[in-house]
């Protein structure tokens, strides 16, 4: 990653008379969309900087789309300037003190760093403002599980569960069936996993996970004709599964 980045282009012009500004021109929602559809591939690409100054023209277009700072967060993050990443989260909750996925990008990074309190502030305040939104559920619960809290993560995950649209619950229910699994409450893993292929669209990628779950449920109680049967849909959904 580059080693600073300005919120402008160094140049000699520091001494150069001050004119007005031209007006911005008017650009389209399909526009704005290109343009950030650009600045995610950029940004895969490895190429940081070219996708953070696509992203700081879209802040300037369209100043209330969160979407810019989450991915602006995300990029400085990876680049290891996680101070940055936040700032640019806590700037945009001032602005946009309701949005859940700014608070569950903070929640994240608080998680990251090490200070589970502040991120459960942050994954609450999430869920507050988003009941809907399955992403905080998902990984604070998972958070919980890493700290040795099961019973807590499964109360978060079935919280999110009785909340999240239909489709929205399908990680979630891949997540309590694969926390189940581990805590060797079986009919309980086979009951999410099958509630999880209920509600996921047909081609989801997730559809794998939930098969191969229940696949590793089936071999286990001895029914090879059914575990092969799952592993067969999970490689075939997703190829990549490993």
């Amino acid at each position: 990653p580059p080693s600073r980045w300005a919120d402008h282009d160094d140049d000699d012009t520091a001494d150069a008379p001050i004119s007005a500004p031209a007006p911005l021109p008017v650009v389209t929602d399909a526009q704005v969309y290109h343009l950030y559809e650009t600045a995610k591939n950029l940004d895969k690409r490895g190429d940081a900087r070219a996708a953070l100054s696509l992203l700081r023209r879209i802040r300037t277009l369209r100043p209330s789309d969160t979407r810019v700072l989450r991915r602006m967060s995300r990029i400085c993050a990876h680049a290891g300037r996680p101070a940055l990443a936040a700032q640019i989260l806590r700037t945009g909750l001032r602005a946009h003190p309701r949005c859940p996925y700014l608070w569950h990008g903070l929640a994240v990074h608080e998680m990251r760093r090490g200070d589970a309190t502040a991120a459960r502030a942050g994954f609450r305040a999430a869920v507050s403002c988003g009941p809907g939104v399955p992403h905080p559920y998902h990984a604070w619960a998972l958070m919980e599980k890493r700290l040795g809290r099961p019973d807590v993560c499964l109360a978060i995950l079935e919280r999110g569960r009785a909340s999240c649209p239909r489709r929205g619950s399908v990680r979630l229910q891949h997540a309590a069936g694969s926390v189940q699994a581990e805590m060797g409450r079986w009919a309980d893993a086979e009951r999410s996993f099958q509630r999880g292929l209920k509600v996921a669209p047909r081609h989801h990628h997730v559809r794998s996970f939930l098969h191969s779950g229940l696949g590793g449920l089936a071999a286990r109680r001895k029914d090879a004709d059914a575990a092969r049967d799952h592993f067969r849909r999970a490689v075939g959904g997703n190829p990549r599964h490993a």
